[in-house]
């Protein structure tokens, strides 16, 4: 009898005991992107089930750090790396394109990932030349994007201006203070999009074309995400975007309303990357991550249509696939119904290329188009205007970039581009100046002629 309460008693007394144990800390996973909170607020809602599933004892928490475009992250990590060392406290960059991905793995800044055999299957490594994923397996290809021109038809139709069917289109006169376009600096689709017409149009065409869509723009935002609204409102009647911003704006504002085209000879498909960063503090969880994102059940967020078994749940966010067999298996659940694999790119997108001049090509579009003092477009009686030849020649531009960390170097060459770019620039401001000033001079001699003389003192 006493053997048995004495039983009883220890079995209550740990009970208040084993209640009291706190509950195990949730893994923290940081990922660092530009993705809008659409796929952000998906991935996590769909990888925490999955997750808890495999990790029943082992809750996870995923935390996004949101710092602008993908160009200031792309800044943010390299200077992270360049101050710290080996690790930043992020485990995964995720969004904006490849070319930075690129980057950062020629500085030896990404973990390789071995995928299992499982996600591999069925996830091709190109599609029309356009590499999907790293030959080291630094980084991949999420999800696959091309660019267009979102327009607003009711613009066009009392201004009379053309609905676009090209690139060229937007770059006329008759738009003048018509365009919308992100500051490529910022914004890495922007970049895309202009590194998209120097090779689509080829270097010098291709600088035509930008410099007169420069002269269009109203203004160069913050961000993509900015340029949808200005089209929607009427404030711009032309946007450049990544498709599936254009694609939704149209759904929200209505086909009556707004209308998204891609130049399909003059475009190309690019991916939207993943890595897991040098040194990331929860490796395991960041690896889960990205085989979920590359798997059936990742890629069915992207591409299925909301409320779709396994598909999004809030948000619809209608971006083509890495996988070619699941547009044939979701069928008319698919948002985006028609295969990019069975459609080759308009033509060969070089990603080394574009990598290699990523920054470079950002200043002299800073340089000569945004920070320029453009001639009004008006002022133009034909396209394109004299003073729109190519800052450099591109094989000059090749040799550059491998030096443009060099301080020298990059601004020697900006200040170089300046002057090609803008040749009576720095003579019409400095005019202008000097005009200003005069009149302000002039202006405070009358006033003080004018005033009464002081009081004698007393």
């Amino acid at each position: 009898m006493k053997r048995w309460m004495c039983g009883l008693t220890m079995v209550i007394l740990a009970v208040p005991a084993y209640a009291d144990q706190p509950a195990p800390a949730a893994t923290e996973l940081v990922l660092i992107s530009s993705h809008w909170e659409g796929i952000r607020r998906e991935t996590t809602r769909a990888f925490t089930e999955v997750w808890q599933q495999a990790h029943p004892d082992r809750p996870i928490q995923l935390r996004w750090l949101e710092l602008g475009g993908t160009s200031d992250i792309l800044r943010f990590i390299k200077g992270e790396y360049a101050a710290k060392g080996g690790s930043i406290g992020v485990d995964l960059f995720f969004g904006g394109g490849i070319d930075p991905y690129e980057e950062l793995a020629s500085r030896g800044l990404l973990e390789s990932v071995s995928l299992s055999d499982k996600v591999l299957e069925g996830l091709p490594v190109e599609i029309g030349g356009f590499r999907l994923r790293d030959e080291q397996n630094r980084w991949f290809a999420a999800a696959l994007s091309t660019f267009g021109i979102l327009y607003n038809k009711r613009v066009l139709t009392i201004e009379g201006l053309p609905e676009p069917k090209t690139w060229e289109d937007v770059a006329v006169p008759a738009v003048h203070s018509w365009v919308a376009f992100a500051d490529p600096r910022k914004s890495g689709s922007a970049h895309a999009i202009v590194e998209v017409i120097l090779q689509a149009y080829g270097w010098n065409r291709g600088w035509e074309i930008l410099r007169a869509i420069g002269r269009n723009s109203r203004s160069f935002t913050g961000s993509s995400s900015q340029v949808p609204k200005e089209v929607a409102v009427g404030e711009s009647a032309y946007g450049f975007l990544i498709d599936s911003y254009g694609r939704e704006a149209v759904k929200q504002a209505g086909s009556a309303n707004l209308g998204f085209m891609t130049p399909t000879e003059l475009s190309t498909m690019t991916g939207d990357g993943i890595a897991i960063l040098k040194g990331a503090p929860h490796r395991e969880a960041a690896t889960e991550f990205l085989q979920f994102i590359l798997s059936e059940a990742g890629q069915r967020l992207f591409l299925a249509k909301k409320g779709t078994p396994g598909g999004p749940v809030e948000f619809e966010l209608g971006k083509f696939s890495v996988r070619p067999a699941l547009y044939d298996q979701l069928g008319s659940q698919a948002s985006l119904p028609e295969n990019p694999f069975n459609h080759p790119p308009g033509f060969r997108y070089d990603t080394a290329k574009a990598t290699k001049r990523y920054d470079i090509i950002n200043d002299l579009i800073g340089t000569c188009i945004i920070d320029a003092d453009l001639p009004n477009a008006t002022r133009c009686e034909k396209y394109p205007c004299d003073h729109d030849a190519a800052p450099s020649a591109e094989a000059e531009i090749a040799r550059l970039a491998t030096e443009w960390q060099n301080p020298g170097v990059r601004q020697t060459t900006i200040r170089a581009g300046r002057d090609s770019c803008t040749p009576t620039a720095g003579s019409t401001r400095n005019l202008r100046g000097i005009i200003l000033t005069t009149l302000l001079l002039a202006v405070l001699f009358v006033v003080r002629l004018r005033r009464p003389p002081p009081a004698p003192s007393k």
